[in-house]
């Protein structure tokens, strides 16, 4: 991070009559997933380090740099875990020549900061999930309840431009998103089964104090309260609400299946993540380092998804096998009732053509 102002012209200096790559790995995320590129720390991926970053290249023209990311992820979350998926794939694409080293527990700042910093160029790289919306956006899109209830969804976004229009325009604010992470989708707990909107009629439910996902659940006719989430746990306890909605990932760490007896499956909004770099800083770099960095966050985006779903699975069965009775939203009846909020909330996002535009891609 401190070295990047002044080993910036440096890079530029280097950088000038290098041999070309002969072809840039610019892979995204769900093309892989859709044409069997890789999978999930299997022998694909495995395979793909041991390869040349191109055709008739060598790692021989790679220099040796080491780059600093930041993230508020706790160690060990499954957003942390992708961050040094994509460090290790750097590493192996470049024989160790590059290097990402991870300073996460938000060793670095807040979320906010890193946004500021990585803009600026004082911070090369981040990690960003949820937040990421505040700076751009386009992201936003994501929070739109009921848009994305299944991954393989995202790569008919991707194929309708939509999640270009987002790195656009990350790269208007000077941030490059090199890889995509995930949050995953979140789910309902309650102390009563759900299974359509009505089901939630009356039930006081903590939410995030996002102005969509409280509208989301008056719509259901629950009634959406904040609170931190760091007293959500013994607000559980104390029924000072009723119900939450978070990530299987987090059901599970933050065992909320102590107080709460039913989980359903909603999948009622799907959280990405964004690994990100400096714009300048990555412009600046070789050919041959362009291509480590692009090929290591294609393989980190695809990785992510078979992950998640893995992860969901295991999560699930946690639950199960701690009593909780699941069941399964119905994904149409809840969706029919905050359609309406998807043109409401559209300006928010970029207006009614890019909502619209996402409608049409997921055959809405």
């Amino acid at each position: 991070m401190i070295r990047f102002a002044r080993n910036l012209q440096k890079r530029k200096n280097k950088k000038k009559g290098k041999k070309k790559m002969k072809k840039m790995l610019s892979v995204i995320l769900c093309v892989l997933m859709l044409s069997g590129m890789c999978a999930c720390g299997g022998s694909n991926s495995n395979q793909a380090s041991q390869t040349p970053v191109s055709p008739g290249n060598s790692t021989s023209e790679i220099e040796e740099i080491t780059f600093s990311l930041g993230d508020v992820s706790g160690t060990g979350t499954f957003l942390e875990q992708n961050a040094q998926f994509f460090s290790q794939k750097v590493s192996e694409l470049s024989d160790g020549k590059m290097k990402v080293e991870i300073f996460s527990d938000g060793l670095l700042g807040t979320e906010d900061a890193l946004m500021t910093n990585i803009q600026t160029g004082a911070l090369e790289m981040a990690n960003f999930s949820s937040t990421f919306t505040n700076l751009v956006k386009s992201a936003g899109i994501f929070d739109f309840p009921y848009l994305v209830t299944d991954r393989d969804q995202l790569a008919l976004l991707e194929e309708a431009g939509i999640i270009d229009v987002i790195r656009t325009e990350a790269e208007s604010l000077n941030i490059k998103i090199v890889g995509m992470n995930e949050n995953g989708f979140r789910q309902i707990t309650t102390n009563t089964p759900v299974v359509e909107p009505s089901d939630l009629k009356g039930v006081v439910i903590r939410t995030p104090s996002n102005s969509l996902r409280v509208k989301t659940f008056e719509a259901f006719g629950a009634t959406p309260i904040s609170i931190s989430f760091s007293e959500l746990y013994q607000s559980l306890s104390q029924h000072i609400c009723d119900a939450q909605e978070n990530p299987l990932a987090t059901i599970v760490s933050s065992q909320f299946y102590d107080y709460q007896s039913c989980l359903c499956i909603s999948n009622h909004v799907y959280t990405p993540g964004w690994i990100c770099m400096n714009l300048d800083l990555y412009n600046s770099l070789s050919d041959a380092q362009r291509a480590v960095i692009d090929e290591a966050g294609a393989l980190t985006s695809a990785h992510v998804l078979e992950a998640g779903a893995k992860a969901d699975e295991e999560n699930l069965q946690v639950c199960k096998d701690k009593g909780m009775q699941v069941t399964y939203a119905d994904v149409e009846e809840f969706r029919n009732v905050v359609l309406p909020l998807w043109d409401k909330f559209a300006d928010s996002v970029g207006g009614i053509d890019f909502v619209n535009a996402a409608k049409a891609a997921l055959g809405y």
